[in-house]
């Protein structure tokens, strides 16, 4: 607004003082010089500063320039309207190239706005730097990354933003950028003003002046990844961490897919097995049990779409102590005892069945003995049983009757007609006297007198 009212006036001086000569020479001096190319000062001044409207000051000062040549002179000649006529046209020209000059100017200042907004606001980090290495430009996103503003860095060195041990690597990528190269998806890490250190990947490219040769600066745009760099060092770590764990896993291991193909084994299942790694990967899982237990296999490794799972499944839903039966790359059959967990992803989709097994040889062959050594002890309790002569009865440590032999029920047959009780009774009173002998450590003979009546 200011600059406005002193081209005003400066304006407004000029046209008083082309006034004042015109007066001056025509009244005052009575004379016909040529004065009026004073006059093209306020009309090119008009002209610049308010465009075609210094057609106005020119028809003004035209018809000042007419009236004083007529009152002085009292003769108008057509030269005198000749001097108008190139006034105004001259103040049409000058406002015209100005008027059009001051709309390219505008345009050319929208359109800077324009991509310095753009930058400026854009979601990417964006800087630009000379042809010295020195930062031009640094968007909003690119303080975010840094943690600097741009008064911070505009105008300092390139190399500010890079970690020390980086920095001559990331120097080396960036002169190679005036040598006409351009980055494609370039890691450069950014060092932040807190000292943390920031990965981004660069994409980049060369501004050249009006002749396309002239390289005026390099423009780079860039990704921070460091969220994404800091996940894939996690899953790195989680996969190696997971990998460990498969391979040092004492007993075998197989993980599977959804359609029961094997996607991992632990070296202890190939070990086991007698089969590679490669032998086994993409295989159904049925191919290393006994055929006859194929069912028996599929309801393990596939127990998630039994009806039942399917309608409230969870990660934590395993089949725990499931015996079934490796069968080795020769044909040997080992006795296996599986747990067996669903693996979901993020959204709660099963993705497969990992399922550990432990070999349970020697622990069959142990039940195996145990078995066979209480048939023996049961055979040879039996035959004691059988064969002893005398009456035997066998309690609990509660003193209930385990088991009596053929002799004490010959013992109850032949002697209750006598006493006049029936079996049963008979046997009754016996058991009791019996439990009350053993209760009182009483190993005296039993009597049982005969029943009156």
């Amino acid at each position: 607004m200011r600059k406005s009212k002193n081209q005003l006036s400066i304006l407004l001086f000029t046209i008083v003082a082309c006034v004042i000569l015109a007066f001056y020479v025509g009244f005052i001096r009575g004379e016909e010089i040529v004065y009026t190319h004073f006059f093209y000062i306020p009309i090119i001044l008009a002209g610049v500063w308010y465009y075609r409207k210094a057609i106005y000051p020119a028809l003004f000062l035209s018809i000042v320039h007419i009236l004083a040549t007529h009152f002085s002179l009292r003769v108008v000649t057509i030269n005198n309207f000749s001097r108008c006529a190139m006034l105004i046209a001259v103040a049409y020209v000058i406002g015209l190239i100005s008027e059009k000059r001051a709309k390219g100017e505008d345009k050319l200042r929208e359109t800077r706005d324009y991509l310095e907004k753009l930058i400026n606001y854009a979601n990417a980090p964006i800087i630009v730097w000379d042809t010295e290495f020195r930062i031009r430009q640094f968007n909003h996103a690119f303080e975010h990354l840094s943690g600097y503003t741009a008064n911070e860095v505009i105008g300092k060195e390139l190399s500010m933003l890079f970690p020390e041990a980086s920095r001559d690597e990331s120097m080396r990528k960036i002169q190679h950028t005036m040598e006409n190269e351009h980055w494609e998806c370039e890691e450069i890490p950014i060092l932040h003003k807190n000292g943390d250190i920031k990965m981004a990947l660069w994409t980049s490219a060369n501004i050249y002046g009006e002749d396309g040769t002239t390289l005026l600066s390099t423009i780079a745009q860039g990704t921070d990844i460091t969220k994404r760099r800091q996940a894939e060092e996690a899953l790195a770590k989680s996969k190696a961490y997971t990998e460990s764990i498969i391979k040092n896993f004492l007993d075998t291991l197989i993980v599977v897919d959804t359609e029961a193909k094997i996607q991992t084994v632990n070296p202890e299942t190939c070990r086991l097995l007698g089969y590679t790694e490669k032998e086994l990967i993409g295989w159904p899982v049925s191919i290393i049990f006994a055929e006859e237990e194929e069912e028996e296999v599929r309801r393990l490794f596939q127990f998630f779409r039994e009806p039942k799972k399917t309608k409230a499944l969870h990660p934590q839903d395993t089949i725990r102590n499931r015996e079934l039966t490796y069968k080795t790359k020769n044909g040997r059959l080992i006795p296996m005892s599986f747990n067996a967990s669903t693996l979901t992803d993020e959204a709660g989709n099963v993705t497969g069945v990992v399922a550990g097994a432990k070999d349970i040889t020697e622990i069959k062959q142990v039940e195996e003995a145990r078995r066979k050594s209480e048939e023996h002890h049961r055979k040879a309790i039996e035959d004691i049983f059988k064969f002893i002569p005398e009456g035997l009865l066998v309690f609990s440590n509660k003193l209930n009757l385990l088991k009596e032999n053929k002799a004490f029920r010959d013992i109850v047959q032949r002697y209750a007609s006598m006493l006049n009780y029936t079996e049963k009774k008979l046997t009754e009173i016996i058991i009791e006297q019996v439990k009350n002998r053993i209760i009182n450590e009483d190993y005296t003979e039993i009597r049982i007198s005969k029943k009156q009546g």
